[in-house]
């Protein structure tokens, strides 16, 4: 009878199911979060959530959009942790996070630094690690957030979709940012820019993709890199699959338009007379899509004369990233240390307390080696 009761007893304990379980209808899904820093100094945590019945409207009509599919809240706080916790006491239901597509930093706070916020989420396991990480340049998190897209219903949605265009799907999430804050380079992230143009009823805003926001070590925001010099870094860090190059050839107007794919990167570092020195070889085959030249490309001659003016346009345009981000920015975005961690660990760890200052100092070459192996039906 001890044994049926006992049974009976932990029966009742596996059926219980769970006790603090939240239901959907009472969660608030959040799809896009910022932070930013106000004129006083304080946090303002905002965060964009879905309105379900707005969405079942979306299905219904075909996919046109309703006026308000989703709504945004914002509140201050002391630190960035008062601020989550107060952002709670606007909203009806309980915050769910773990759905967030991307998060956005406002400009000012990421120059001041982005280790309390970053510090906070380490500390949660309801921030989603592989949300897209931006920033706002020239502008809040709070204003991207409560713009609207044209074809997706949040802002927060639009913009991964964008990204993923650019560089072929080349992501800087939350993960990716935390893994570079411990290594040897220093972590970049993407950057969205809020535009004013003319329309049809008056102005109206849009939010533009800009290129990578560049941090040091202390995790502030020290410059930005457009879109070509952001694929230019992605190429260093070998994560670009392709890039579109247009050549200047001759005169003003004469351009060659190239897709240029295989790409692989060597850098190769050495200490010289006491100084660090480091080479960097660009390979890539080409194939042309556009010919605005007088050059005969069914011949090889002038395919070689192409290959030439490629490589010479690129290498000048690599080597002024790599100086701006050296002499303007000082940070080493460019993997040059996490380089040289991999093939000397013992250089490394005689230059590594140091880094910062001697990867301003380091001199770097560039070599840029473009085949052209397509040149189209047309020559």
């Amino acid at each position: 009878m001890k044994r049926i009761c006992i049974a009976a007893l932990l029966s009742l304990i596996f059926l219980t199911g769970c006790w603090d379980s939240i239901e959907l209808n009472d969660r608030a899904i959040v799809l896009g979060g910022g932070m930013d820093l106000d004129e006083e100094g304080q946090y303002v945590s905002s965060l964009q959530i879905a309105i379900p019945s707005k969405f079942g409207q979306i299905n219904q009509r075909g996919g046109e959009a309703p006026e308000q599919s989703v709504l945004v809240k914002a509140a201050t706080g002391k630190t960035a942790f008062d601020a989550r916790q107060n952002i709670q006491n606007k909203v009806e239901r309980k915050i769910f996070r773990l759905q967030q597509q991307s998060f956005f930093a406002g400009e000012e706070l990421a120059k001041q630094g982005l280790k309390e916020s970053i510090d906070m989420r380490l500390r949660y396991n309801d921030f989603p690690v592989r949300a897209n990480y931006s920033v706002v340049k020239g502008g809040r998190s709070v204003d991207l957030l409560t713009n609207t897209s044209d074809l997706e219903v949040a802002t927060s949605l639009s913009t991964n979709n964008i990204q993923k265009q650019f560089a072929q799907g080349v992501t800087t999430t939350f993960l990716d940012f935390q893994k570079r804050m411990y290594g040897p380079s220093n972590p970049v992230l993407t950057a969205w820019e809020i535009q004013s143009s003319p329309g049809l009823s008056g102005p109206e805003q849009s939010v533009d993709f800009y290129g990578l926001a560049a941090f040091n070590k202390e995790l502030q925001l020290v410059g930005y890199l457009n879109e070509d010099e952001s694929k230019d870094l992605l190429w260093i860090q070998n994560k670009l699959e392709y890039i579109a190059l247009v050549i200047p050839y001759g005169g003003q107007d004469q351009t060659a338009g190239l897709r240029v794919q295989d790409l692989k990167r060597k850098i190769s570092p050495k200490v010289k007379d006491g100084k660090m020195h480091l080479h960097v070889q660009l390979d890539g085959k080409g194939s042309v899509q556009e010919n605005n030249t007088n050059l005969d490309l069914s011949a090889s001659k002038d395919v070689e004369r192409l290959e030439k003016e490629a490589e010479k346009y690129y290498q000048k345009r690599v080597e002024d990233m790599i100086d701006k981000v050296q002499s303007e920015y000082q940070t080493d975005i460019l993997d040059f240390g996490l380089t040289l961690f991999r093939k000397h660990p013992q250089e490394w760890k005689q230059v590594k307390q140091n880094w910062e200052e001697i990867f301003t100092e380091t001199e770097v070459t560039v070599d840029v080696n473009i085949k052209i192996r397509d040149v189209g039906l047309v020559t």
